[in-house]
C-alpha cells in the first residue's frame, strides 16, 4: 500500500465573495464648492468617491446627488465606469433647490433599496461638508438602521467659516448683501454614522 501511494483527489471550491449593494449620495450644494480643501470640497469628495469605486469589485453601486431635495443620479448597477463618469461630471447646477438637506438623501436612499431584490448587504455612503439646513436626520438615519440599511459618513471641509464662490471674484451673498460664510460640521456626520450603525471618515484623511 505504502508503494501505491493510494490517493484522492478533491476539488476545494473557493468561497464565494459577498456582495454588498452600496447607495453613494454625495452633497451638490453650492457650499460644496468652498475653498477650504484644494481645490474645493466638492472636488475632494469627487476624488475620494472615485477611489472608494476603484475598490467596490463585484458589488452594485447606485448614485444619489442632494442639496436641497435629493434625486437618483444612477439606480443599483454593476456599470462602475458610468458611476465615475457622473461623479466627474456633478456639480451644483445639476439641482435648483439649494441648500443641504441630508435626511432627504437617507429617506431615498431607502427606496431605492426597498426596490431591489437582491439578498445582500445594503450601505449607505453620504459624502457631504454635513452643513444640514433641513430635515430630521438622525431620526431618519435611526429609521433606515433599524429597516437593515448601515450608514456611513465622509466629510469634506473645515469648521471655520469661508465664503462660498460663485465664479470669478463673485461669492454667494444674503439678501442683504452680506457674504454667506459655510463651515462643515464633522460633529453631525459622526453622529449620523454611529446612529445609522456605520462609520464616519475624513475625504482629506490619506489612509
Amino acid at each position: 500500500l505504502a508503494i501505491a501511494n493510494p490517493q484522492r483527489a478533491e476539488q476545494v471550491t473557493p468561497s464565494a465573495k459577498k456582495s454588498a449593494d452600496i447607495m453613494i449620495a454625495l452633497d451638490i450644494s453650492q457650499s460644496m464648492l468652498a475653498a477650504d480643501e484644494k481645490p474645493s470640497r466638492l472636488e475632494v469628495a469627487k476624488s475620494f468617491i472615485q477611489k472608494l469605486v476603484q475598490t467596490l469589485d463585484g458589488d452594485r453601486i447606485g448614485l444619489i446627488f442632494f442639496a436641497g431635495d435629493a434625486y437618483a443620479q444612477m439606480p443599483l448597477s454593476s456599470d462602475h465606469s458610468a458611476v465615475l463618469t457622473f461623479v466627474r461630471n456633478a456639480n451644483p447646477n445639476f439641482t435648483t433647490e439649494q441648500g443641504t438637506n441630508l435626511a432627504s438623501a437617507i429617506e431615498l436612499a431607502g427606496r431605492l433599496f426597498g426596490t431591489t431584490e437582491q439578498e445582500a448587504g445594503r450601505a449607505l455612503v453620504i459624502v457631504s461638508d454635513g452643513e444640514n439646513h433641513l430635515g430630521e436626520t438622525t431620526r431618519r438615519a435611526r429609521e433606515a438602521h433599524v429597516d437593515g440599511l448601515e450608514i456611513h459618513t465622509v466629510g469634506v471641509g473645515t469648521g471655520a467659516g469661508v465664503p462660498i464662490p460663485l465664479g470669478g471674484r463673485e461669492v454667494k451673498r444674503d439678501f442683504s448683501g452680506q457674504t454667506v460664510r459655510t463651515a462643515a460640521n464633522p460633529a453631525l456626520l459622526r453622529e449620523l454614522a454611529q446612529t445609522g450603525g456605520g462609520q464616519s471618515f475624513s475625504a482629506s484623511d490619506p489612509s
